[in-house]
C-alpha cells in the first residue's frame, strides 16, 4: 500500500514533481531503468503493480535502488516530492565538499584522504585573529575555504567540527545505526580557541600566551550534515548527548575522543539551542568564522572592519554545551 502513494505524488496535478522517468532522464540514468529485469523490479516494488506502466515501474525501482527514495518514504507524498527534488539538486550541484551519505559503506573511508590544511594560511588574517584572542575580543576562531558552506537550504543542516577522524568515523556509524538520513560534506579548517582548566591536561596542542591565557590550536574537519528532514536535527542532538559528549574524566560508553563541549550549530531555531552570531571575516580565498554572543557581535565585527577585512554576520543556533563555553564554563 505504501508505494501506491508514490503514484499519487508523481502524477497529481496538485504537486509540482517530476515523473519517475523524467527524474531519471535528469540524472542521465534512463538506461539503468531499462536494464532492470521484471524479477528485479518486482523485488524492489515488493511485487505491487500499482497501475504503473512497465516503463514507470522500472523508473520507480531505479529511484529506490539509487537511494533517492526508500520504501518508508513512499507512505508520505510530501516527503517523496521533497526527497526527489532534493536528491536531484544535490546530485546535479556536485558540491566539492560532498563525500557521501550516512549509511554509505565508503563514507568512513572518505576521511582517510589528505586534507590540505596547509592551504589555509593567511598570515595577515592569522595575526589579526591571534591579537584578538590575546586581548579577549574573541574566544576562538576557525579558518576554512571561503563560502564553502553557503547556499544550503535553511533549517536542514548542522555543521559539526572535530579534530579526530576516528571520532567522526564512529559518529557516522552511530547516525547510520539510528537510521538518520543525511548527506555529508567535509572541509578542512584550522582552529584556535581558549583552553578551559576543567578539561584536564593531555593535549600537546596547548599553547600559553604571554597574557597567561592558554590556547588549543590545531587542524580540524568541519562536517556539514544535510538532513532529509529538519526534524532529524533534534535526533542528531540527542545522539550527541548520549554517545559523543564527555561529562566526566572517567566516563565510559561514549565514542572515541569525545569532547566536553562539542561544537555544532544550525541556521534555524531549534528547541533548547541558543542564538549566537557567526561573524565571518573574509580574506582572499579564505574566511574566518568567529562564534560570539549576540550582544558582542557588532563590537567584534567593528574590530576586523577597522583593520580592512570584509565582514558579515549570520545568526545561528548553537548547542547548549558550546554556548556555555562562550560564557566561560568548561562542560
Amino acid at each position: 500500500m505504501a508505494l501506491s502513494f508514490l503514484l499519487l505524488v508523481l502524477y497529481s496535478t496538485g504537486v509540482h514533481a517530476l515523473t519517475p522517468v523524467e527524474a531519471l532522464e535528469s540524472l542521465e540514468l534512463e538506461e539503468l531503468a531499462a536494464s532492470y529485469s521484471e524479477r528485479q523490479v518486482n523485488q524492489l516494488l515488493a511485487g505491487q503493480e500499482l497501475g504503473l506502466s512497465a516503463t514507470d515501474r522500472r523508473a520507480v525501482a531505479a529511484l529506490l535502488s539509487l537511494g533517492a527514495l526508500t520504501p518508508d518514504d513512499c507512505a508520505d507524498p510530501d516527503r517523496v516530492a521533497s526527497k526527489l527534488d532534493a536528491y536531484l539538486n544535490i546530485i546535479q550541484t556536485n558540491h566539492p565538499a560532498r563525500v557521501g551519505k550516512v549509511g554509505d559503506v565508503s563514507l568512513p573511508l572518505a576521511l582517510g584522504r589528505k586534507w590540505e590544511h596547509d592551504l589555509l594560511k593567511d598570515q595577515r588574517l592569522i595575526e589579526a585573529l591571534a591579537d584578538s584572542l590575546a586581548t579577549g575580543v574573541i574566544t576562538g576562531y576557525d579558518i576554512r575555504s571561503r563560502v564553502v558552506y553557503d547556499g544550503f537550504p535553511p533549517g536542514q543542516t548542522f555543521i559539526y567540527s572535530h579534530s579526530s577522524a576516528r571520532h567522526l568515523r564512529q559518529l557516522f556509524a552511530l547516525l547510520a545505526a539510528e537510521k538518520l538520513s543525511a548527506w555529508v560534506y567535509v572541509t578542512p579548517k584550522v582552529s584556535a580557541f581558549l583552553y578551559r582548566d576543567g578539561w584536564g591536561s593531555g593535549s600537546s596542542k596547548i599553547r600559553t600566551l604571554p597574557s597567561g591565557l592558554s590556547l588549543v590550536e590545531g587542524e580540524e574537519l568541519a562536517v556539514l550534515f544535510h538532513f532529509d528532514v529538519a526534524e532529524d536535527r533534534a535526533r542528531f542532538h540527542q545522539l550527541i548527548l548520549n554517545h559523543a559528549k564527555r561529562d566526566s574524566k572517567s566516563e565510559e560508553g561514549i565514542i572515541a575522543d569525545a569532547w566536553w563541549q562539542p561544537f555544532y550549530y544550525t541556521d534555524a531555531p531549534l528547541d533548547g539551542f541558543d542564538p549566537i552570531s557567526l561573524v565571518v571575516i573574509g580574506s582572499g580565498e579564505l574566511e574566518a568564522t568567529l562564534t560570539v554572543t549576540l550582544d558582542r557581535s557588532l563590537a567584534v565585527r567593528e574590530v576586523f572592519s577597522h583593520l580592512g577585512f570584509e565582514t558579515r554576520i549570520h545568526q545561528v543556533w548553537v548547542n547548549p554545551a558550546f554556548y556555555r563555553f562562550l560564557e566561560g564554563d568548561f562542560k
